[in-house]
Parts: structure tokens; C-alpha cells; sequence
């Protein structure tokens, strides 16, 4: 019974792991792209779930408050911060999207993924593609802020090494004394 739900339904290949052109694994932002891609199917899936009445309620609900959060203004993660606050929106779809369609009755839920070109495993992988693009994120805006930092010390290094050395040869007054 399992195995049914994880067959392709869809005409277009689900997300691979590897790129077409050299047999390499592929990067994290291609594997994003293809998440962004697919967003469009997973709205149409998101709203074909709270419609049917087949759902049990309390998980249609849950789906519904997954859509309104990723359209809300309002999130956990502020909206300056650039990759971060997307993919903790299109986690939030993703993840009560699947939630109620695991509660649903298999055939109802292989009925929806159908309608929309989408398996468990190409939702498990996306969600899995989210996850993947949070670290990478994180290890390079942590590279960026350490370099950012780097440089700024050393020029402010620098800086405070020829005052120091102006000051000794007095080319540079005294300091102004406190009121």
C-alpha cells in the first residue's frame, strides 16, 4: 500500500539528487530552484485539500493556517532577513500540507497528489531540499559575517596602530581633556 503512494503520478520527472550534464551531485540552490518551481502545485494541492470535505476537519484547518502563515506579514523569522524567512514559509505550507494529507484516506490523498503532478517522495524531498537550503544558508551568511568582521578589525587594527604611531613621533596634539 505504501509503495502506491510513493509512485510517480506526475508527466515531469520528480527532483533528483544529481545533475543531467556530469553525473554531480547538485547544488543546494539548483535543488531550491526545483522547490520553487514545483511552489505553484503545492499552492493548487494546498487548496484542494481544504476544499475536500473527505480531510477530516481539524486537518484542513491545520492546511489553511499553513497557507495563511506563508502569506502573512507577519512570521517567526523578520522579513529583512533574506533566504530565511522564505523557507520557514514555504516549510510551514509544506509541512501541514502533508500532515493532512497523511490523515486523509489513501485514496483521497493519491487523488490530490495526482490532480497536481506530486508524490509523498518528491513532497518529503522538497521538504528535505528546505532543510538543506536553511544550513547552507546559514554556514555562508556565517562565512559572511566572520569575513565582514575579519576585515573590519584588521582595518580597524590599522587604524589604531598608526594613531599610535603618530602620537609617539607628536604629530598628533594631546587629546582633549574631559569637561
Amino acid at each position: 500500500m505504501q509503495g502506491e503512494r510513493d509512485r510517480p503520478v506526475s508527466r515531469k520527472p520528480g527532483p533528483t539528487k544529481r545533475s543531467a550534464a556530469a553525473g554531480r551531485p547538485r547544488s543546494v540552490p539548483a535543488q531550491f530552484g526545483g522547490v520553487l518551481v514545483r511552489l505553484p502545485r503545492y499552492v493548487r494541492l494546498t487548496y484542494a485539500v481544504v476544499k475536500d470535505r473527505r480531510v477530516p476537519a481539524n486537518k484542513r484547518l491545520l492546511a489553511l493556517v499553513g497557507a495563511a502563515y506563508a502569506i502573512s506579514p507577519v512570521d517567526l523569522v523578520p522579513v529583512f532577513i533574506p533566504v530565511f524567512c522564505q523557507i520557514e514559509c514555504m516549510a510551514a505550507l509544506l509541512l501541514t500540507v502533508r500532515h493532512a494529507l497523511r490523515s486523509a484516506p489513501e485514496e483521497v490523498a493519491t487523488a490530490h497528489l495526482e490532480g497536481t503532478g506530486l508524490t509523498f517522495s518528491i513532497l518529503d524531498e522538497d521538504i528535505a531540499t528546505l532543510r538543506q537550503t536553511l544550513i547552507w544558508a546559514g554556514v555562508k551568511s556565517a562565512r559572511v559575517a566572520s569575513t565582514t568582521v575579519g576585515r573590519a578589525r584588521s582595518l580597524l587594527g590599522r587604524s589604531a596602530s598608526r594613531v599610535w604611531i603618530l602620537g609617539r613621533s607628536g604629530k598628533v596634539g594631546p587629546l582633549p581633556s574631559e569637561p
